[in-house]
């Protein structure tokens, strides 16, 4: 035989060993594995083949849940909410009295103004259009052929600037010469339900 023959049939050898090596090592694995789990069965495994698992970690129990009736929790956040102090409510305003009236009765009467006149002066002076400061009331009349006037004023000094400032240069425009007698008094009652409608425009 030569020597490359005796060099093949020495490797096919190892081969075949190598294989009966492998199987009879995958039949003990597999007895060994058999023999283990029947003796942990049997409790005759040594310590060491014993594996000690862990024990589970023990879980807190939930506690109980009482029901609340939802009457109950609305008083609560009810009396949880805080109360906002709000302003302090006003006073009620005083009704007015007689006494507390504080209006000025302007009475004039014209002696040589006719009614042409008048209503000269008030176009000029535009008292109807542009209403004063004040002036609450104006009123005018003829009797006997005399003008009479009855304003109601906030105070005696309004109608003292307006007399200064409007009417009196008015007068003077116009060319009237005529100067009123002017009386003035407290209002002591003072009624007024629906305002007077005007005299039509002629």
């Amino acid at each position: 035989m030569t020597e490359s023959a005796l060099i093949a049939e020495s490797m096919r050898n190892r081969h075949e060993c190598l294989l009966h090596e492998a199987a009879a090592g995958r039949r003990d694995r597999a007895f060994a594995r058999t023999a283990r789990a029947a003796a942990r069965r049997d409790g005759t495994a040594p310590r060491w083949w014993r594996r000690r698992r862990p024990e589970p970690a023990a879980v807190p129990a939930a506690p109980a849940v009482v029901p609340v009736p939802a009457r109950a929790l609305a008083a609560e956040a009810l009396l949880a909410t805080p109360v906002l102090a709000g302003p302090p409510s006003p006073e009620p305003l005083p009704l007015p009295t007689a006494a507390a009236l504080t209006y000025a009765l302007v009475v004039q009467q014209w002696g040589e103004v006719t009614a042409g006149q008048y209503d000269d002066l008030r176009e000029a002076v535009g008292w109807d259009r542009d209403v004063p400061a004040g002036m609450r009331v104006h009123v005018a009349s003829f009797t006997d052929g005399t003008l009479r006037t009855t304003d109601v004023w906030d105070s005696e000094e309004q109608f003292t600037a307006y007399q200064q400032d409007r009417v009196l240069p008015g007068l003077e425009r116009l060319g009237i010469r005529a100067r009123p007698e002017t009386a003035v008094s407290s209002v002591y009652d003072f009624t007024d339900p629906v305002p007077a409608p005007r005299r039509p425009a002629d």
